[in-house]
C-alpha cells in the first residue's frame, strides 16, 4: 500500500536534513521540471525564465524534491480518524513534520550559498503556485488550510525571523530573495506590522531588485486578503 504525504513526512524531513548536513556532492538537476527558474541580472533585477538550472550538490537536489514533494502535499485531503489509524500516525504529527521541514528550508536559506537560497526560493513559489491553482479549482466550496497558511505554519514567527535578517544584512540579490519568500508568506507575513513598515520603507529604495520584488509581495499579499 502506497503511503500518503501525511504518512511520509517524518521520512521527508530526516532525508532533507541528512542531505542539507550532507558533504556528498550530488548529480546536475538538468532533468528536473519546477517552477520558473529565477535568476538575477548584473543589474540586480529579478528575472523569470523557464530554463532549468544546473545546481550542484546533494542539499539542492533535496531542496528541489521536497519542494515537489510539499506541492503533492498541499494537494491531498487532510487525514482522517480512519486515515490516522491505518498508518499508525498520531493526529497533527504530520503538520509537526511539516513545520520542520519549513523551518529547516529557512535555515538553508539563511547560511547556504547562492544555490542554495535560489533553490529554497523556488521549492516556495513552486508551494505558492500549487496552492493558488487549488484555491481556483475548489472556489465556491469548502477548502482546507494549505501548508503555507496561518493556520497551519505554528513557527512563523521564526521564519519571518531567519529571513527577516537576510534581509537586513544581505546582499541585493540575497535581499531581493528575502522580499519573494516573504510574498510566498503572505498569508501570515502580512500581519507584522514590523514587516509592513519594513517592506513600506523600501519603496523609495534605490536598490533595482528590492524595488522589483516589493510588487511581488504586495500582489501576494491582495491576494491572500
Amino acid at each position: 500500500m502506497e503511503k500518503i504525504p501525511a504518512a511520509c513526512a517524518m521520512e521527508w524531513s530526516i532525508e532533507l536534513e541528512k542531505a542539507l548536513r550532507s558533504k556528498v556532492p550530488g548529480e546536475l538537476l538538468n532533468s528536473a521540471k519546477g517552477p520558473e527558474f529565477i535568476s538575477f541580472s548584473s543589474s540586480s533585477a529579478l528575472v523569470f525564465s523557464a530554463e532549468i538550472s544546473y545546481c550542484p550538490g546533494r542539499a539542492v537536489e533535496a531542496i528541489s524534491q521536497v519542494g515537489s514533494r510539499l506541492e503533492q502535499w498541499n494537494l491531498e485531503p487532510e487525514p482522517t480518524m480512519s486515515v490516522y489509524t491505518l498508518y499508525g500516525l498520531v493526529p497533527g504529527e504530520e503538520r509537526l513534520f511539516a513545520n520542520a521541514i519549513l523551518l529547516r528550508l529557512a535555515d538553508a536559506f539563511v547560511t547556504g550559498g547562492r544555490n542554495i537560497k535560489v533553490a529554497v526560493v523556488r521549492a516556495f513559489l513552486g508551494l505558492r503556485k500549487c496552492e493558488r491553482k487549488r484555491r481556483r479549482r475548489k472556489r465556491g466550496s469548502k477548502t482546507k488550510d494549505g501548508i503555507l497558511s496561518k493556520g497551519r505554519v505554528n513557527n512563523f514567527p521564526e521564519l519571518l525571523m531567519r529571513v527577516k535578517a537576510v534581509f537586513d544584512s544581505g546582499d541585493a540579490d540575497s535581499r531581493a530573495m528575502a522580499l519573494v519568500l516573504f510574498g510566498c508568506w503572505a498569508n501570515f507575513a502580512k500581519d507584522s506590522a514590523h514587516l509592513r513598515y519594513l517592506l513600506l520603507s523600501n519603496l523609495v529604495s534605490s536598490d533595482v531588485s528590492v524595488d522589483q520584488t516589493f510588487t511581488i509581495y504586495a500582489m501576494s499579499a491582495r491576494n491572500d486578503a
